[in-house]
């Protein structure tokens, strides 16, 4: 905990922009857990299915993880029908981003 939130104020103080998304951090690695549950729920989200499936597979091939993001673009492609236009421009333009 001590060093993660160590590493959070390094980062907030070595890049303005990140100062800026990050400037709510804790002064103290005590209540950060609460406050990243906090970011974590108004930024994100509660629940992972509430997720747009593109973004899970845009993550996957920043982590390198190709394979992956190939499966999940195949799977949402099998759901896909004729009146999914704009799903199907943007499966296209995913399947064709690189890493």
């Amino acid at each position: 905990m001590t060093e993660d939130h160590t590493l959070l104020q390094s980062l907030r103080d070595a890049d303005p922009d990140v100062r800026f998304l990050l400037g709510g951090i804790p002064d103290s690695a005590r209540t950060l857990t609460r406050w990243a549950a906090d970011f974590d729920s108004s930024n994100c989200g509660q629940d992972p299915h509430d997720e747009y499936d593109l973004n899970w597979t845009a993550m996957a091939r920043r982590q390198g993880r190709t394979e992956l993001a190939r499966t999940a673009l195949i799977w949402i492609l099998d759901d896909t029908g004729p009146r999914d236009e704009a799903l199907l421009g943007a499966l296209a333009w995913a399947a064709s981003a690189r890493g």
